[in-house]
């Protein structure tokens, strides 16, 4: 009886591997946006939203939806995987579900992108506000919302599983950055004048935070999640 143990215990680290790998290789092509470092897009990163950048009038518009749907593909697959082979409670459900929502709601994103934005077409502004509460707001929110559901999934396990400091830590960073980020879109948008909010910088933020919780996500993995009970013998 030790060999077929072995053999799941072996299949159970490939799927592990092989989860943490997409889940950080999601996380390093949802961070694309960095592109607009070295790519001529016209658009002020201190007040366009990362949106406009694969909007369907933006140069390099093809590049950042493709990204997008790349993103999401991974994820949910990396979700799926996950939720195959390491769930094990509630916490650790809600987390996968979270990484397939955003995944699935990513690659809807990609597929409903911006018709134009404001920097190139002045009469684009108040249109920008049209589409937000259209479809592509919606897969954006949906999308947003599977990051945040997983990222506190994932939080309450750090503290009551007393996951080692250093996660911990890595964890209060993501999530810190996510409220930073919430946070200063909330106040920005309140403000009379979006220029000078910044809301660029905030988005981008919460950007940031999504590609943290990726690749913490295939760290818990790798560290601490337990394989799912239904598998163990």
């Amino acid at each position: 009886m030790t060999a077929p143990h072995r053999t799941q215990g072996g299949a159970r680290d490939v799927v592990g591997v092989v989860t943490a790998v997409l889940l950080t290789a999601a996380g390093i092509c949802y961070a694309s946006w960095l592109a607009e470092n070295v790519l001529d897009t016209g658009l002020a990163a201190t007040r366009s939203f990362v949106s406009e950048l694969g909007s369907l009038d933006a140069p390099d518009g093809f590049f950042f939806r493709t990204a997008d749907m790349v993103t999401g593909t991974i994820a949910v697959v990396a979700g799926l995987l996950g939720a195959y082979g390491f769930t094990s409670g509630a916490l650790t459900a809600i987390h996968w579900f979270g990484v397939v929502l955003f995944g699935a709601a990513t690659i809807l994103d990609s597929r409903f992108p911006l018709r134009c934005t404001s920097a190139r077409d002045p009469g684009c502004e108040d249109e920008l506000l049209e589409q937000a509460s259209s479809l592509h707001g919606f897969t954006s929110f949906a999308a947003a919302t599977g990051a945040v559901v997983s990222a506190l999934a994932l939080l309450v396990l750090v503290f009551v599983a007393a996951w080692p400091v250093w996660l911990r830590t890595f964890e209060l960073i993501v999530v810190g950055a996510f409220l930073l980020g919430g946070g200063w879109m909330l106040v920005g948008t309140a403000l009379l004048d979006p220029d000078r909010a910044w809301l660029g910088v905030g988005q981008r933020i919460q950007l940031t935070a999504v590609s943290g919780w990726l690749v913490f996500a295939a760290c818990a993995v790798l560290v601490t999640l337990p394989p799912s009970r239904w598998r163990r013998t």
